[in-house]
């Protein structure tokens, strides 16, 4: 697709200089980010049977230039087999100096500008490549029922999604032994839970609004409950809207702005720098799911797990 919308680009270069005007037709090469870093690091893992982790940075900057060097010779003597019409002097390469310092001058004044701004937002962070990824980049799979999938990096590791489970929060007053029950598909994002938010007017629940309760893992962490204004679809079997929410940092953007409009957001971590208080080394991110089950006691043969519908 590449070669075929290039010859077009060509084509119409060399039309407009037949009509006496001056083109100028600039080639250059993107260094591609995440893309080409995947790459490479398969590339070391099938032909040198290398790790990243196994590199320093710089090594393996080494290989990543190296494999950009051979990707666009291979590229460059392909365009010249196709006649193509292009100013080879003027080629460019997007992480050369010159143009980076362009980038940082552009979103530097477009900052200045009030055009772009700077806040702290949740990212698409991948265990695997310990980067971070673009919305578009990220491939969403939608899971009808309980399915085991391996997990990126560890070829010998599965993890099972598909399951809803039910745990309880206990509240915080005079009252002991009482609690509420939130089902969760991710309850391994429990430790960062921040507060509660009920549909104000489900009565099972709306008593609970302005109380606390414990974090079932953390129980230093008190966490309010509070009001929903956001109208919800959920409904059960009587028909009737009811729902409770867990707001956590690491969930979708919709509750980290929850979390931000009501000053609950506390926790920030990214990468192995969540690791330092884990019970125990977790490996791969997916790891904290039986850890977690593990230290709320849920059995999975129990009612406290079953199928999401």
């Amino acid at each position: 697709m590449y070669f075929c919308y290039e010859r077009i680009e060509s084509d119409l270069s060399f039309r407009r200089r037949m009509c006496g005007h001056n083109v100028v037709f600039v080639p250059g090469f993107d260094h591609a980010g995440i893309a080409t870093q995947l790459v490479v690091r398969k590339w070391l893992e099938r032909d040198k049977r290398l790790s990243k982790k196994d590199l320093e940075p710089e090594e393996f900057q080494r290989h990543c230039t190296q494999w950009k060097n051979n990707r666009c010779e291979e590229i460059t003597q392909q365009l010249n087999r196709l006649g193509s019409s292009l100013d080879w002097g003027k080629c460019y390469y997007t992480l050369d100096e010159k143009f980076s310092h362009a980038v940082k001058y552009a979103f530097q004044r477009l900052f200045n500008e009030g055009l772009i701004f700077r806040d702290n937002r949740l990212v698409n962070w991948s265990p695997y490549l310990k980067s971070t990824l673009s919305d578009v980049e990220v491939e969403t799979i939608r899971v009808e029922q309980p399915t085991r999938f391996q997990i990126p990096g560890s070829p010998n590791k599965t993890c099972e999604f598909g399951w809803l489970y039910n745990v309880n929060y206990e509240l915080v007053d005079e009252n002991h032994d009482q609690f509420i029950t939130v089902a969760t598909t991710r309850p391994e994002t429990i430790p960062a839970d921040c507060a509660l938010a009920v549909n104000p007017s489900d009565q099972r629940y709306s008593g609970l609004i302005g109380r606390y309760c414990k974090n079932p893992l953390i129980e230093s962490n008190i966490m309010p409950i509070i009001a929903d204004s956001e109208e919800r679809e959920a409904e059960d079997s009587s028909g009737t809207e009811t729902y409770v929410m867990r707001l956590s940092w690491p969930r979708p953007n919709i509750d980290l702005e929850r979390s931000l409009w009501q000053h609950f957001l506390h926790v920030t971590a990214i990468a192995t720098a969540a690791n330092q208080t884990a019970p125990r080394k977790i490996e791969v991110k997916y790891d904290w799911l039986h850890v977690i089950c593990r230290g709320l006691d849920i059995n999975i043969t129990s009612d406290d797990k079953t199928a999401k519908p």
